[in-house]
């Protein structure tokens, strides 16, 4: 019996390889030349990608000797283009490897799902294939910077530096939609398919006054419609941008993005309308070696000032990533009570704050001991609140919170609110959430420990209790 138990367990192992895959590349590379408007110096490829039913479009500039960057665009039809600006430079010094992910530019259209997932095993079929296997540096753009994201955490050991470039995505679905809604579309100089923007914002605006409460469910569920190959086939046939949209918007990276120990850069432009400047910072704080380097731009701060990105980049390529300094929370007795005030800035040390009717506060680079908040509206950034008793309250009000930490007993009690968390994590022994009235929670990139049990949060939930109740039992 245990010889006919280690033989299936033999079996096992040997058929379930740990990165198990289908081939995303097949046969030689065609050679092609230069296609319009890219430099004929430069080398160019077509080759099968049987997983995305057609071929790939690739580039590769430099010397193959030199240390190898892989660019990854973002959405919309311009593709490879947009690293043209960069590509020149970084030649010098560097074996540059770009190409058209499947369903944009010169590779082929098709039917399937075009997810951060599948993006990446292409990727790691190309660093296979064009990089000797050997780790690169990995620089993506928009959906590419998710796609980036995602292999640098699923193959640690093929990338040596990561740079994020306004990555899109990232906060949870509800969240995303809801600051995608609120763009002024004429101005918005976006990648992300209109078709996309346009959709959610005619159906959220239609119930404005309750518009990230309703987000979720005004688009399809991304799951159910792109696992149905008949759905995919018929929806998505000639729709491919809109195809790996979805997908994006379905991706959880919380994981990803606190076990990526690879150094990184973030690049954000301070105006991004598509990746908000939120989503910077919430990835400069949740992941473990990081930079962040900011622009006077939109979405494409590559296109828009290329000089200046070229030079910040190639500097920042030479430059190890400092260590994180952690300091420790310093002892104040200092109080604030805000009764009917609008537009109030705090930051620094303070033992306890307690906000009446306040709209619009900005808590930033703050700690303290306790904070209630009482019908108020409150935007918090790199905030602390650590107590042994009770640490926040909020009474009928509405938070937003990015990078910041809260432990008490409770942690957090909340009732007839609504939370945006972003990054967050709620600690306590026994009670990290408790919660009454109708209240919702939005968690995206955040996690809750009860002693020693921690669970990730990247949801929408919605309360409707009489008393108060643990919100995560």
């Amino acid at each position: 019996m245990l010889k006919y138990a280690a033989c299936l367990v033999f079996i096992f192992l040997i058929s379930s390889p740990l990165h198990a895959e289908p081939a995303f590349l097949s046969g030689k590379p065609a050679a092609i030349s230069a296609p319009a408007g890219y430099p004929p110096e430069w080398r160019y490829h077509l080759q099968d990608a049987p997983f995305f039913n057609g071929k790939v479009f690739v580039l590769q500039a430099g010397q193959t000797q030199q240390p190898t960057v892989v660019l990854v665009h973002g959405l919309g039809s311009r593709a490879s283009r947009d690293w043209l600006t960069q590509i020149p430079q970084l030649a010098r010094d560097y074996h540059v490897l770009a190409f058209d992910l499947p369903g944009f530019g010169l590779s082929g259209n098709n039917v399937e799902r075009l997810s951060p997932v599948h993006y990446g095993q292409l990727i790691n079929a190309l660093i296979q294939q064009y990089a000797k296997n050997k780790p690169v540096i990995l620089i993506g753009h928009s959906l590419g910077g998710a796609i980036s994201l995602r292999y640098a955490h699923d193959y640690p050991e093929k990338v040596s530096r990561l740079v994020l470039v306004d990555a899109a995505g990232i906060l949870q679905r509800t969240v995303y939609l809801d600051y995608l809604s609120k763009l002024n579309l004429e101005l918005a100089e976006s990648n992300l398919p209109n078709m996309l923007i346009n959709f959610a914002t005619r159906k959220v605006n239609q119930l404005r006054s309750s518009l990230i409460e309703t987000a979720d469910t005004v688009l399809p569920d991304p799951n159910r419609l792109l696992n149905i190959p008949s759905v995919r086939e018929q929806l998505f046939k000639d729709l491919h941008t809109f195809n790996a949209a979805l997908s994006l918007l379905d991706e959880d990276f919380t994981q990803a993005i606190s076990q990526t120990h690879t150094p990184t850069d973030i690049f954000w432009g301070k105006n991004d309308p598509v990746a908000p400047l939120r989503t910077a910072y919430l990835l400069a704080g949740r992941m473990p070696a990081t930079r962040l380097t900011l622009f006077d731009t939109g979405h494409v701060p590559m296109a828009e000032r290329p000089e200046e990105f070229a030079e910040r980049l190639l500097e920042a390529l030479a430059t190890p990533i400092p260590a994180k300094i952690t300091t420790e929370t310093i002892n104040s007795r200092r109080t604030h009570l805000c009764n009917k005030t609008s537009n109030l800035h705090l930051s620094g040390e303070y033992d306890s704050i307690v906000l009446n009717g306040c709209k619009r506060v900005q808590l930033i680079n703050l700690s303290a001991r306790y904070l209630e908040i009482n019908d108020s509206s409150v935007w918090m950034d790199n905030v602390q609140i650590s107590n042994p008793e009770a640490a926040m309250i909020s009474n009928r009000s509405s938070i937003t919170a990015t990078n910041s930490y809260i432990k008490g007993q409770p942690a957090l009690s909340i009732d007839s609110s609504q939370v945006d968390f972003a990054g967050v994590s709620i600690n306590s022994s026994s009670l990290p959430i408790q919660t009454r009235g109708r209240s919702k929670f939005y968690f995206s990139v955040s996690d809750q420990s009860k002693g020693d049990v921690q669970r990730l949060l990247h949801q929408r939930i919605n309360i409707s209790a009489k008393d108060y109740r643990e919100l995560l039992e």
